[in-house]
């Protein structure tokens, strides 16, 4: 159990250390605070996490990080000429818009449950890390298409 713990603390160390603006952002911190940068990462994490479970405006908090970096992501997506990652970030889409879709109409039921907006964060971070193709945004995206397909197609619209 404690090599788990060692390994993910590795992990964990490696991927602060990765180029990036995380990486940027977390040495200015420690440059200026002389605390060393998996203490900041992780004081800030837990912040995170309790603000979503318990703070106000968790929606707004959740709503952003599910907004921000894939419409950032996106962009780029679109500016390469590979085809896969704008696959990617579409499909992301199509996942994040039927989550919106469910809490338009369930907003009142979902304010019953502390931990539907970090829930929500873990989900969209691993279709980030992932890609909704690979993961469980593949169930959302299944079942979104075959109601689609069943639907009744309009004729004479030009729509085949």
């Amino acid at each position: 159990m404690v090599n788990f713990w060692e390994r993910l603390l590795q992990r964990f160390q490696k991927a602060l250390s990765e180029p990036g603006i995380i990486n940027d952002v977390l040495t200015m911190a420690e440059r200026n605070t002389e605390v060393d940068r998996i203490y900041t990462a992780s004081g800030a994490i837990g912040f995170l996490v309790v603000y979503l479970v318990f703070g106000f405006g968790a929606q707004l908090v959740c709503n952003l990080i599910g907004f921000v970096y894939p419409a950032y992501a996106s962009i780029k997506a679109i500016e390469t000429k590979q085809k896969d990652d704008d696959t990617k970030w579409l499909t992301y889409w199509v996942v994040y818009a039927c989550f919106g879709i469910v809490e338009f109409f369930s907003d009142i039921l979902l304010s019953w449950f502390p931990f539907y907006w970090l829930g929500k964060v873990k989900y969209c971070l691993n279709l980030y890390k992932r890609g909704a193709i690979n993961y469980n945004g593949i169930i959302w995206i299944n079942s979104v298409l075959s109601w689609y397909s069943a639907l009744p197609q309009p004729d004479g619209m030009g729509l085949q």
